[in-house]
């Protein structure tokens, strides 16, 4: 019959209890064991959930020995299925787009007492202007061939004469001109009651007036 002398049977001892303790280890490790007191018999080596956290168990703690991270049987441990909250990748705002707004037919973009710089675009009656160096006060509309504004989109409409010898844009924007009344005396005003008023002459008793 085989025997194993005291130091190689101490050697193999050693060695299985060691691959034991390994193997207890990592089957523990593939899920933990839901403790409860005065129930759940465990080995060392084995893991189990408490409270929300795992402890791996040491010194042969028995059923009454309650999972602490201050107690001896007990070693904290990572949970092997802990949850991962999942984390959203940062998305970057994004600004609404803006729909240009185009001014009002016959409005104007352009301010008399505005200071434009080279570039600047303003629009006046549907065309759009550009601003050829530093200007303020300047009419785009009266700027010329040779002004400091040209034109770059839309097409110049040559105003038209009112009654009044003034200019406009259009005949609608003239101002309204009302003709002047014939007064009794032959002189002319603006309405009746703005006419002289004529006293007539009487007669004498000689016939004159």
């Amino acid at each position: 019959m085989f025997k194993f002398s005291p130091a190689k049977r101490a050697v193999s001892i050693a060695l299985l209890s060691s691959t034991i303790g390994l193997f207890a280890s990592a089957n523990a490790s593939a899920a933990e064991i839901e403790f409860i007191p005065g129930q759940t018999k465990v080995s060392n080596g084995d893991v189990i959930a408490f409270n929300g956290e795992c402890f791996q168990a040491q010194n042969n703690p028995g059923i009454w020995e309650t999972p602490s991270s201050a107690s001896w049987f007990w070693n904290l441990t990572d949970c092997a299925d802990a949850p991962v909250d999942p984390v959203d990748p940062p998305v970057d705002p994004v600004d609404p787009p803006v729909d240009p707004v185009d001014p009002p037919v016959g409005g104007s973009t352009w301010d008399a007492n505005a200071i434009y710089n080279t570039g600047d675009q303003v629009i006046i009656n549907g065309v759009t202007y550009k601003a050829k160096w530093w200007t303020t006060g300047n009419n785009p509309e009266t700027s010329g061939e040779w002004g400091v504004w040209e034109v770059i989109d839309g097409t110049v409409i040559p105003p038209v004469l009112c009654d009044d010898g003034s200019t406009a844009p259009t005949l609608e924007d003239c101002p309204v001109v009302i003709p002047p009344v014939l007064c009794d005396d032959g002189s002319t005003a603006p309405t009746l009651e703005d006419c002289p008023v004529v006293t007539p002459p009487v007669i004498c008793d000689d016939g004159s007036t």
